[in-house]
């Protein structure tokens, strides 16, 4: 694999952040779908592609915030795939939108948005995460996705834990997803999804951080999905070093 790769980040002026980039890679010698390693290749063993994005942004997080809390996030990003001689372009569109809950300090609430054609420890903030899905099970040529996310207060944690280990702080959030789908030939279909996550912040030894994520989620599937089953549970731990 070759590859070539250009970011641009302008964050001077706070809290606004934009950035653009393009990227451009060429595969060969494959058995499996380069961004998709469960995906097998059979008659196609090299591959180009080319993508273009712009994000903007500005967000706030309020004293005692422990992740951005307000604010928007825009995104658009451009794909382009040739392989056995065939060329197949998809472009991407999110939108993120978030505000402060009146009622508790530090909870807010955020809807996130994505729209597609064919193409964090937060899992379920991707664009292409279904949780309750398998990676890749929901197939699409164009789709539209939503989700609603409450994050709670964090809850503040003091004389808990070891010298050489404690947690500094945990935060609860809630979510639901719409998942709606269209593929050629097949009629429009939708799936929902909901669940909980459980964030704490661990310190190791005064200085090294890491974040401790455990979740659950649940799929409301439509009929014939996944062996003919109506719904699936999905449980999700993670350990990212900061």
């Amino acid at each position: 694999m070759v590859q070539l790769t250009y970011d641009n980040i302008n964050s001077l002026v706070t809290p606004y952040s934009k950035s653009w980039g393009f990227s451009v890679a060429a595969y060969g010698d494959m058995d499996a779908l380069p961004l998709y390693q469960e995906v097998e290749v059979q008659d196609v063993r090299s591959m180009q592609t080319a993508s273009i994005y712009g994000k903007w942004s500005k967000t706030r997080t309020s004293l005692g915030g422990v992740m951005k809390e307000q604010g928007y996030e825009l995104g658009i990003e451009g794909y382009g795939y040739l392989a056995g001689g065939r060329f197949y372009p998809s472009v991407e569109a999110s939108g993120n939108f978030g505000t402060l809950v009146p009622f508790d300090r530090n909870t807010s609430f955020w809807l996130r948005t994505a729209a597609g054609d064919h193409r964090d420890a937060f899992q379920y903030r991707t664009t292409l995460a279904m949780p309750g899905a398998a990676i890749d099970a929901i197939p699409a040529h164009s789709f539209a996705k939503a989700t609603a996310e409450l994050n709670l207060r964090p809850l503040r944690l003091n004389n808990f834990g070891a010298l050489f280990c404690y947690p500094t702080w945990i935060q609860c959030s809630f979510f639901g997803t719409g998942l709606s789908v269209w593929n050629p030939n097949s009629s429009h279909k939708m799936y929902y999804s909901t669940g909980i996550q459980l964030t704490t912040e661990l310190v190791f030894l005064n200085y090294l951080k890491t974040t401790l994520s455990i979740g659950y989620g649940h799929l409301f599937a439509p009929s014939g999905f996944d062996g003919g089953r109506r719904g699936n549970n999905e449980f999700m731990i993670s350990l990212k070093l900061l």
